[in-house]
C-alpha cells in the first residue's frame, strides 16, 4: 500500500491511498488545460478537454454539462450506456425519449433548416392520421386520413405520379369534390382488379374500353343492357331539351302496366312523334314488313281498328286530308275523306 501526499501551504494535506495488493496503477494526469476539483462524497468534475473516455456504468445523482446543455442524472434511472457517440452526431435510446417543446401526436420530420419539428400540421394519433389538422377523423372501426385545406382558396390533395408525372389526382374544395386523371390518360373503374368502366375524352364507356359516344353501354351477351326502373309510377327517360319541355319520353307505368312513347312540347303539353322521317317500313306484329306497305301489321288474332267517333265529331275534324279513314259510330261504318266530302263504305 502506498501513499500521495498533497500538501496545503496552510498545513492541510490530502492523501490518496492506493489498494494494498501486488499490482501496479497509474493515475495519468493529460498535459491539457483543467482543473480536478473535489468536495468529498458529492463533487463536481470540470474541465475543458477530456482526451479519452470515461468508463462508468452509472453516474448517480450527478450531472454532465454538454456544451451549454446540463444533462441531470438520476439516482435510478442514470446509465449512460445507450450515448454512443457524440461527435459524431448520433445519438442511440433504448427506450422512451420525451421532447419537452413537442407537440402532443406531432410526426417529427426535419424542416429546411434540418431542425427537427413537430407541429398540428401532420399528426398521428396512433390510429389515425392528419395532414393539415391537430384532430383527423376518428371514426369507430376505422383508420382515417384526414387532410384539410384552407376553405376559401383550396382544399385537400392526393397526387399520384410515375417517373415526376402526374397521372391522377383526388381533390376537394368548397365547391365539390372530384376524382381526376391527367397525361391523356382514361380514368378507369375496376371491380376485383378487372376494369367495369372508364371514362375518356370522347365519354363513358360501360362494357368497353373504347366509348364511341358520351356514353356507351355494351354487354358481352345479347339481352338488357342498361336498366331505369322503380317499384311503381311510369319511370321514365326524358332525351331533348330538358326534363319538362321539348323532349320524348319513353318509359313504363309499373301501376297500369304498359310502355309508352310520349313527345312533350311543355309540361301537360303533348307533341308530335315521327316514326322512319327518313325512310323505311313500320312493322307491327312482324319483324319483316313488307316493302310495299309503310305499315305492315300482322296478326291472326287482332285486328286494325280505326278511330272511332260519331258524325258529328267527324264532321268537326278541322282541315281533313284525302284519304282519312274514321269509323263512325253513328252510321256504324267506315267513312273516308275523299277531298272534298266524307264517303261511306258500304257493303258490297
Amino acid at each position: 500500500m502506498g501513499n500521495l501526499v498533497f500538501q496545503a501551504t496552510l498545513g492541510g494535506q490530502v492523501n490518496l491511498v492506493g489498494p494494498n495488493t501486488a499490482s501496479t496503477y497509474n493515475l495519468n494526469v493529460p498535459a491539457v488545460a483543467g482543473t480536478l476539483v473535489t468536495t468529498g462524497d458529492t463533487g463536481t468534475v470540470t474541465n475543458t478537454m477530456l482526451a479519452g473516455s470515461i468508463a462508468n456504468a452509472k453516474l448517480f445523482n450527478s450531472s454532465v454539462t454538454i456544451g451549454a446543455t446540463s444533462v441531470a442524472l438520476g439516482a435510478t434511472a442514470a446509465s449512460l450506456s445507450g450515448l454512443t457517440d457524440v461527435s459524431t452526431s448520433t445519438l442511440t435510446a433504448s427506450s422512451t425519449v420525451t421532447i419537452s417543446g413537442g407537440t402532443a401526436n406531432g410526426v417529427g420530420y426535419l424542416n429546411g433548416s434540418k431542425v427537427l419539428t413537430t407541429g398540428s400540421g401532420l399528426v398521428f394519433d396512433g390510429t389515425n392520421l392528419g395532414i393539415g389538422t391537430a384532430t383527423p377523423n376518428n371514426y369507430s372501426g376505422y383508420k382515417t386520413l384526414t387532410i384539410n385545406g384552407t376553405a376559401t382558396t383550396g382544399g385537400g390533395e392526393i397526387d399520384f405520379s410515375d417517373g415526376g408525372t402526374t397521372r391522377g389526382s383526388v381533390f376537394s374544395t368548397n365547391t365539390g369534390f372530384t376524382i381526376s386523371s391527367y397525361s391523356s390518360v382514361p380514368l378507369l373503374f375496376a371491380l376485383n382488379g378487372s376494369e367495369q368502366m372508364r371514362l375518356t375524352s370522347t365519354g363513358l364507356g360501360i362494357g368497353t374500353s373504347s366509348p364511341a359516344t358520351k356514353l356507351h353501354v355494351t354487354a358481352g351477351a345479347a339481352g338488357v343492357q342498361a336498366l331505369f326502373s322503380y317499384s311503381s309510377g311510369t319511370p321514365t327517360i326524358a332525351i331533348g331539351n330538358s326534363a319538362t319541355n321539348y323532349n320524348t319520353q319513353i318509359g313504363y307505368n309499373v301501376t297500369s302496366e304498359y310502355g309508352y312513347i310520349q313527345a312533350t312540347a311543355a309540361t301537360g303539353v303533348a307533341d308530335d312523334i315521327v316514326i322512319n322521317p327518313n325512310g323505311g317500313n313500320l312493322g307491327v306484329g312482324t319483324v319483316s314488313p313488307n316493302a310495299s306497305a309503310i305499315i305492315d301489321a300482322q296478326s291472326t288474332t287482332k285486328g286494325v281498328r280505326f278511330p272511332n267517333m260519331t258524325g258529328t265529331q267527324k264532321n268537326a275534324i278541322s282541315s281533313p286530308p284525302a284519304g282519312l279513314v274514321v269509323f263512325d259510330t253513328t252510321l256504324a261504318k267506315l267513312c273516308v275523306y275523299s277531298g272534298s266530302a266524307w264517303q261511306t263504305i258500304t257493303s258490297i
